[in-house]
């Protein structure tokens, strides 16, 4: 069995709005589908919140400092034989709407109002996140 650990991260704007990624068609995993920015640790960084604003910065050209980001959930996933430890976090950027230059792995993006983010969401549990966690209400 392999073991990965995922560091993914809840992005506001200054006003409050979720960034909401678009996986490349091209994607090994659920192309096409919508995303928040996030992936797998590398050997030897130093903390789960730098995981997160690494893939941040690598996925959306946005920076945040590590300790911006607060942590709030964590789950197992199992999956065709690799078993993933999923950290989340949510961080708030000073600015409104910053632009976005994507890597290859996601085709677009766009700055969701807190009433849009259900429709906004595919996956289930970041649906349950944003309700069950306070995200909706952009507690962070």
């Amino acid at each position: 069995m392999k073991n990965l650990v995922i560091a993914k991260s809840f992005i506001f704007d200054a006003n409050g709005k979720l960034l909401v990624l678009t996986r490349s068609t091209t994607h090994s995993s659920r192309g096409g589908w919508p995303d928040i920015p996030g992936g797998h640790a590398e050997k030897g960084e130093a903390s789960y919140e730098a995981v997160a604003a690494r893939e941040l910065s690598e996925e959306t050209g946005l920076s945040m400092n590590p300790s911006q980001l607060q942590l709030f959930f964590t789950n197992t996933h199992y999956d065709t034989g690799t078993n993933a430890i999923r950290f989340f976090y949510a961080g708030t950027l000073s600015e409104e709407e910053p632009a976005v230059v994507l890597s290859d792995e996601h085709e677009a993006y766009r700055w969701v109002a807190p009433e849009d983010v259900d429709d906004a969401l595919e996956q289930d549990s970041h649906k349950l996140m944003v309700y069950h966690y306070g995200l909706r209400n952009h507690l962070f």
